[in-house]
């Protein structure tokens, strides 16, 4: 796999336009959190098994939230089958897989950040 701290650094910095200065804890290949507004983190981690396991959890202040925005919450899923969900502990837990040895894995890896995002953006919105 190319470098871990690369490929993250890339996508944040170039991709998403985010401060080099926010990702000076990045270290080699171990598990990256990105701290969100409102509460929400998104974690990043590398596998042995050339998988990259990605994952955001959204803090749920009112189940009601959840459930009146559910259909645009599903919207995201449909679109993108390669997310996966789950309801624990007052948080909505969002998390994929991806194949780090894939050609595009800076693609793959900005388009599930972009989709978590979305599903943050809709339950805080």
């Amino acid at each position: 796999m190319k470098n871990f701290r690369n490929i993250i650094s890339r996508i944040l910095i170039e991709k998403l336009g985010l401060d080099a200065v926010m990702l000076s804890r990045l270290d080699g290949n171990k598990p990256v959190c990105i701290e969100l507004n409102g509460g929400a983190e998104i974690y990043i981690t590398y596998d042995d098994d050339f998988t990259l396991l990605m994952f955001i959890e959204i803090p749920i202040k009112d189940f009601r939230v959840l459930q009146m925005k559910s259909s645009q919450v599903m919207e995201v899923f449909i679109a993108d089958e390669e997310l996966h969900m789950n309801v624990k502990q007052k948080k909505l837990v969002v998390l994929t897989h991806l194949d780090a040895e894939s050609k595009n894995l800076d693609d793959k890896l900005l388009d599930k950040l972009v989709s978590f995002n979305i599903v943050y953006e809709i339950i805080n919105g």
